[in-house]
């Protein structure tokens, strides 16, 4: 169960990336800001599974359903998702867990010992005034933006000695990071992975999120500016500095692979192909309809796995079952409605729980809803054996399922 829900989430996540990755590419020649695609991949990773989550336990249990006079009708029971056809052997899932619990405590505890040790760090650098906007002076950190409740620039002591027109465009860089709360939103992408280590699609998602970020910086920095190369030639400047970064200050994390993506989307002509731009957008839009809609796959359970579950399950089709032997049914239950009961006039119902095979064979029967009485119980689970059905239908392909069917013993 456990490791159905991960790879539930995990295909989630990957139809969300590719879906984030299809709209970035919709909007490149517009200049929009492309942060939120990525933002919202991270938050639908989650969202929608959660969501998914509480829709399946709605739909869970069975509905009451009120049934007809007619003792033969069938009614199927909605189906579950494809994940849940995945099964581990019995005592598999506590290992999962554990293992999913120490991951997770290893990521928390690097981001804690981080958070510590550039707090500690903090203590000893300079307030001051850069122009009119007050910084921390460092001796081998940033640039880049600190804190969560109250953000502030960082500046390393080398930034003093470099010409002011590229110091100042420096500057103005971090403050678009702080304005625009690229802190608070990396530092729960961060958490988010630490919770969800083994969701490898996730990793991706947030390093393309953190690349946004930087693009769509840049583009305020430089908006009504003439200043492209030498803008550009200060980041080259920046990244052939190798200074140290820092996990807890989450704007000095600057990929050196990031460099040349950001200094193309600067340089570049826009891409004025609207039939692409149209495709990649319908793309886009088909990822998270599929996205939403996974788990209601219609896919066949493998028999292992149907051989594990204990109990009915819920399982896809798009055609019912029908009962083919009519006759031999109520002959059947003729003969086994209890004499004692039916001389004195006494009827009851009994609602049975049907597992029925590929080829429309009645493989298991359990008492679902009792009659009231133990020995039409007993009659009702003995006619349940006679029954003999056309096979259920997922798409093209027979199925196996469980349907439930009541059982009326009555004189006429």
């Amino acid at each position: 169960m456990l490791l159905s829900s991960m790879l539930h989430v995990v295909a989630v996540t990957s139809l969300l990336a590719l879906a984030a990755w299809s709209s970035e590419r919709a909007v490149r020649g517009l200049a929009v800001p492309t942060r939120w695609i990525w933002a919202g991949a991270v938050v639908g990773s989650l969202g929608v599974p959660l969501l998914t989550l509480a829709w399946r336990s709605v739909i869970s249990t069975p509905p009451e359903v009120p049934f007809p006079d007619d003792a033969l009708s069938l009614f199927p029971f909605p189906l579950t998702d494809w994940s849940s056809t995945l099964t581990l052997p019995a005592g598999f899932d506590p290992y999962l867990l554990q293992g999913w619990a120490i991951l997770s405590l290893a990521g928390a505890l690097a981001l804690l010992r981080a958070h510590v040790g550039l707090s500690s760090e903090r203590s000893s650098w300079k307030r001051m005034q850069l122009g009119d906007r007050e910084v921390l002076l460092a001796d081998d950190v940033g640039p880049g933006v600190i804190g969560l409740i109250r953000p502030v620039i960082v500046m390393p002591r080398w930034a003093l000695d470099m010409d002011p027109p590229d110091r100042e465009l420096m500057l103005r860089h971090e403050v678009e990071h702080r304005a625009a709360g690229d802190v608070q939103i990396t530092t729960a992408c961060l958490w988010l992975l630490a919770a969800l280590p083994w969701n490898a699609p996730l990793w991706w998602v947030v390093r393309r999120l953190r690349l946004a970020m930087e693009i769509d910086c840049d583009r305020r920095v430089l908006r009504g500016s003439r200043e492209v190369r030498r803008y550009a030639a200060l980041l080259v400047d920046i990244a052939t500095r190798r200074t140290p970064v820092r996990a807890g200050a989450l704007a000095f994390a600057r990929p050196t692979p990031f460099l040349e993506r950001r200094i193309r989307t600067m340089t570049d002509a826009p891409d004025p192909r609207a039939v692409r731009a149209l495709g990649m957008a319908f793309l886009a839009a088909l990822l998270v309809v599929t996205a939403c809609q996974l788990d209601r796959l219609p896919t066949t359970p493998p028999q292992a796995s149907i051989a594990a579950q204990d109990g009915p399950y819920f399982t896809p089709m798009t055609v019912r079952p029908t009962i083919a032997n009519r006759r031999e049914v109520i002959q059947a239950m003729i003969g086994a409605y209890p004499e004692t009961l039916r001389d004195a006039g006494v009827g009851g119902r009994a609602l049975v729980w049907f597992h029925i095979d590929e080829t429309g064979k009645t493989v298991d029967t359990r008492l679902s809803k009792s009659s009231g009485s133990a020995s039409m119980d007993a009659a009702a689970l003995a006619v349940s054996r006679t029954y003999e059905f056309t096979p259920a239908y997922n798409g093209d392909a027979p199925t196996d399922v469980w349907v439930q069917i009541p059982i009326t013993f009555e004189v006429r």
